[in-house]
């Protein structure tokens, strides 16, 4: 059934400077511009907001290409106050698309954009950010020539050397730039010399009570995620097959590993580009009995429930789901210093660091773990859950972004 915004209906109001909150009966519009394809955790992230910010009583549009994740995730809400509009990726800034992007954005307050590779990278490769379409100035160019009040908030969780400035703090139109790690936002401040101000963070969470473990859900884990009789640990890495998350840098480390801890078990679960080549460099290495594949899953908790650690090894990263996930879960992370990483791993109390790209350097830190002994390796895992239940839960989270949009809005 639709819900309708009474006058009961409260947000609150957020202050930046001395952390206040107080109730104010408004509503907002908020859109979402998500100019990606493929689906993620950033993409999933902002249909679960939509879908909370709805159910708060206020109106929301997503705005993305007709051909990708959020297009497709999007057709599921009915809600008299979702706005879906789509258009042509393959068109990138021509018309009619700021036409499209123009009025689907005239009635927002807020606009959600994240900071994405511009286009030519992702289509041919090349880091050269002078060339091709980019969500920022594009969305910066649509509302300035229509003299929209919307307030561009350009959103990331990762730092890139060679990004454009202008992308974080558009010129010319009202915008605040948002960061979901502390990491990120230094970086930003320091290397663009955007100014602090500027800048928020505001950490998306996970789902905690989505991601708390019960005995029935760890048995059926196992029986999902079946290891061989006497493993220990089990490692899981869960996400996409590409370059950034190294799944060869992995499987190199396990052979290291394993010489000196053989009962050690990784499954590694996702689905991507790089998966059969990950195969087959596992059969050339013979790790059969130490490595099992398996399919993406929409129900990660299964196998977090069948897991003693969890294991990150990427290259690029802003504060991963799968380490909140891992760390709800009560489960001991082995993690690369990527972006926010080290804000919640912290090494010999909730898990252990390594730099990335480092064959070395990650088996050192899977045989810490594995040294470390079960007991151990369990209260650290509680200490991981504790340390994210004040500031990751991602119900408190939506409300700090409202918060957050209310104290911006013009």
């Amino acid at each position: 059934s639709s819900c309708r915004i009474s006058s009961n209906c409260r947000v609150l109001r957020f202050c930046s400077n001395c952390n206040s909150i107080s109730a104010l009966a408004m509503s907002l519009h908020v859109c979402f511009i998500e100019d990606k394809i493929e689906e993620g955790g950033t993409q999933i992230w902002v249909g679960e907001a939509a879908r909370v910010f709805l159910g708060k009583g206020h109106e929301v549009t997503i705005l993305t290409p007709s051909q990708g994740f959020n297009a497709k995730d999007s057709k599921g809400i009915e809600h008299e106050k979702f706005h879906l509009v789509t258009y042509d990726y393959e068109k990138d800034g021509e018309d009619p698309n700021q036409a499209i992007w123009t009025e689907a954005l005239r009635p927002c307050d807020v606009a959600v954009a994240t900071i994405v590779y511009p286009r030519i990278y992702d289509r041919e490769k090349k880091q050269d950010n002078s060339t091709g379409f980019h969500v920022i100035p594009f969305a910066a160019k649509c509302i300035s020539e229509a003299g929209l009040k919307t307030v561009l908030c350009p959103k990331t969780g990762t730092f890139v050397d060679w990004f454009n400035p202008a992308w974080y703090k558009p010129e010319g139109i009202n915008s605040r730039c948002i960061t979901i790690t502390a990491f990120t936002k230094k970086s930003i401040v320091e290397e663009f010399k955007i100014p602090d101000e500027h800048v928020q963070v505001l950490y998306q969470g996970t789902d905690i009570k989505r991601f708390t473990s019960t005995p029935e859900k760890k048995a059926e884990g196992l029986k999902r995620y079946a290891a061989p009789e006497g493993s220990w640990p089990v490692f899981v890495h869960i996400g996409t097959y590409d370059q950034r998350k190294n799944q060869d840098i992995i499987l190199q480390a396990v052979e290291i590993v394993r010489k000196e801890y053989p009962k050690m078990f990784l499954h590694l679960v996702g689905k991507g580009e790089t998966e059969e080549a990950m195969k087959k460099m596992a059969e050339d290495m013979d790790l059969q009995s130490h490595v099992c594949f398996q399919p993406f899953t929409k129900e990660p908790n299964y196998v977090f429930e069948a897991a003693d650690a969890v294991l990150l090894a990427s290259s690029v990263e802003g504060l991963p789901n799968v380490l909140l996930e891992g760390f709800a879960m009560e489960k001991v992370c082995v993690s690369t210093i990527v972006g926010g990483t080290p804000e919640i791993v912290v090494e010999g109390e909730t898990g252990f660091l390594c730099q990335p790209r480092d064959v070395e350097g990650l088996a050192e830190a899977m045989k810490k773990l594995c040294a470390a002994g079960p007991e151990e390796c369990i209260k650290m895992g509680k200490a991981g859950r504790e340390y994210i239940l004040g500031k990751m839960d991602k119900a408190t989270q939506f409300d700090a972004y409202l918060s957050f949009f209310e104290s911006i809005k013009q």
